[in-house]
């Protein structure tokens, strides 16, 4: 079996629908404790209201890393002729940056400094690599609806106003903007879970041995 047909067995094709499933969750908790931490500053109960914004923030975090891998199993057997070789690369940077928001995240909450140099800059770091493979493969997801795609490209805008709206002061905009990010992939989470344990073959590419890149390959 080639190694790309790995991604299709049905182990990795179970975990992916639950992934996507947990990723779906995961939105729910994080508005849920977005709104949380505001009612709670608004009330005398403002240490509960902060131990809901840390959990808020760090779900988030863990958030984009799972969205993340999801966009890297999307782009290999989802897309046309499994997506240019170059925004793959990609996909591996925003994976290795996203991993490193919840650890980071997690860290500093612990012991109040940072593990990272300018560790703010990862979330940002991912979520202009998501867009940029999104906006690069356009041509490869004309079998998407046009509402899909406009979700999966406003994804990653919306979690960059997030986090910078996540911060004293702006609580309340970055609680909106949690709420719309799980009405954003409520639906096309819901229907990863559903399709990826039913993938039953890989996108066939016109060449195997040859990475293609935008306006190659489709002439």
């Amino acid at each position: 079996m080639p190694d790309e047909d790995m991604l299709i067995l049905p182990a990795v094709k179970g975990s992916v629908g639950k992934l996507a499933a947990a990723a779906r969750i995961g939105l729910m908790i994080c508005a849920l404790l977005s709104v949380a931490e505001i009612s709670f500053f608004s009330t005398a109960y403002t240490t509960v209201g902060v131990a809901c914004g840390v959990l808020s923030s760090f779900v988030l975090n863990l958030e984009l890393f799972m969205l993340s891998l999801l966009a890297l199993w999307c782009h290999e057997v989802l897309l046309l002729e499994r997506g240019y070789g170059f925004t793959r690369f990609m996909g591996y940077l925003a994976a290795f940056f996203s991993v490193l928001c919840p650890i980071c995240t997690l860290y500093t909450s612990c012991t109040g400094t940072l593990l990272l140099l300018n560790q703010s800059l990862l979330p940002f770091i991912a979520c202009m690599l998501l867009l940029l493979i999104h906006l690069i493969n356009l041509p490869n997801m004309e079998a998407a609806s046009l509402l899909l795609r406009i979700r999966l490209g406003a994804f990653p805008i919306l979690t960059m106003l997030i986090f910078i709206f996540d911060q004293p002061g702006t609580l309340l905009f970055a609680g909106i903007g949690k709420v719309l990010l799980l009405l954003l992939l409520a639906q096309p989470l819901r229907q990863l879970a559903d399709i990826a344990p039913r993938v039953i073959s890989m996108p066939q590419t016109e060449n195997p041995d040859e990475q293609r890149s935008p306006g190659t390959g489709n002439d």
